[in-house]
């Protein structure tokens, strides 16, 4: 399904599709309301929007050994193109890589939060995982690339995982958020947010890499790069995988920290390495952190 004059795409629920494949879709703001999947072994699934992707509450998106892209904001020409799952929303890959991304790359690149929805907060992320969404590669590779630029008074998050799960099986997991935002109106910018589950079962030292940039978010009553809330669990299983986290800060009125460990966290290796780095290189802020740790 190509929209060639950037229009809007709906696929409506109860017009989904379970076909042989591959599945293209591309226009501007696109918004998957119904299932979509593909059968044949190792045929996609790409979804490039201009501007947003959205997947509604409860929809798949599954494919056989397929890749599956979320593409938005491509080639960064209108006012943002953000990336969100709403409740329960699904993307199973049985092998294929998944990514979410933006920009002339999604794999280096990122989606970006959206100015045109700014009155619906999660379009205020660059990426946002609703509660019970799910990404779950099965031994693929996961990479999510998302950023927020926005001056408003909310929080506006690179990438912001509000209680889903990503789950990679043997295949890696790389997020990357970034928070360049730069006004006195900004109360709360963060490179990323962890609120839920993070899984690798990859024996690469590397397994699951978070990196979390707000060092360019300055101005606003908070600035951290990496914010994992009570609850959440990071976590490699496969012999020698291991995790690697880095957060930066910028300058803030009110609270500054590169990263920030907040109530029952758990960030596990079976027996790879674990390697925090956190950057808060001016702490002007009256509270300020290099590392914050609460909780057990």
């Amino acid at each position: 399904i190509l929209s060639y004059d950037a229009k809007d795409i709906t696929i409506a629920s109860g017009y989904g599709a379970n076909i042989a494949g591959p599945i293209t879709i591309a226009g501007k703001n696109i918004y998957i309301n119904a299932n979509l999947g593909v059968t044949t072994a190792n045929s996609n699934i790409n979804i490039t929007g201009y501007g947003n992707i959205t997947l509604a509450a409860s929809t798949k998106i599954t494919t056989n050994g397929g890749a599956a892209t979320l593409w938005a904001d491509k080639y960064s020409w209108y006012s943002g193109g953000a990336i969100v799952l709403e409740n329960n929303a699904n993307i199973s890959t049985s092998g294929g890589n998944i990514t979410l991304g933006g920009g002339y790359d999604p794999l280096t690149e990122y989606a970006r939060a959206s100015t045109a929805d700014a009155a619906y907060p999660k379009y205020l992320q660059g990426i946002y995982l609703s509660s019970g969404s799910s990404l779950n590669s099965s031994n693929g590779t996961i990479t999510l690339n998302g950023k927020s630029d926005q001056n408003v008074y909310a929080v506006t998050t690179g990438v912001y995982l509000d209680g889903g799960t990503i789950t990679a099986g043997t295949g890696k997991i790389s997020i990357s958020g970034l928070q360049t935002s730069s006004s006195g109106t900004l109360p709360n910018a963060q490179g990323v947010i962890i609120n839920g589950g993070i899984y690798s079962s990859s024996t690469s030292s590397d397994a699951i890499s978070i990196i979390g940039n707000a060092s360019g978010a300055n101005g606003g009553g908070t600035s951290l790069g990496i914010n994992i809330q009570d609850g959440a669990t990071i976590q490699a299983n496969g012999t020698g995988g291991g995790i690697y986290i880095y957060g930066s800060a910028g300058t803030a009125t009110g609270y500054e920290s590169g990263v920030d460990f907040g109530g029952n966290v758990s960030v596990l290796a079976a027996s790879g390495p674990i390697v925090i780095e956190s950057n808060n290189p001016t702490r002007t802020a009256p509270t300020n952190y290099d590392m914050r740790a609460s909780g057990n």
